[in-house]
């Protein structure tokens, strides 16, 4: 299950961004697939200027590089950490 995070967003900012994620994924294999995550921090660099970015956790998969390609769309820095494993829970 990839996982959007979010950082350095407002609540208003991170529920836009979020919305525009779902836009830019709407009709890919990978739709139900994701979840966005907004963490409430503060991201600022040396010179105290705002720095907001989105962080995609997820295991290596086939339509990885095309979520980083779509992310690049909105404009921000993204960091890509790979998971060893996902164990999804039991239903």
């Amino acid at each position: 299950m990839p996982n959007i995070e979010m950082y350095g967003f407002s609540e208003e900012k991170a529920a836009e961004v979020a919305n525009r994620i779902q836009y830019l994924f709407e009709g890919k294999s990978y739709t139900d697939d994701y979840v966005t995550t907004a963490v409430w921090s503060d991201v600022t660099d040396h010179e105290n200027e705002a720095q907001p970015f989105l962080r995609l956790v997820t295991t290596r998969s086939m339509y990885l590089f095309d979520m980083i390609k779509e992310l690049r769309k909105l404009g921000f820095d993204i960091e890509v950490m790979i998971l060893n494993r996902f164990i999804p829970k039991e239903k």
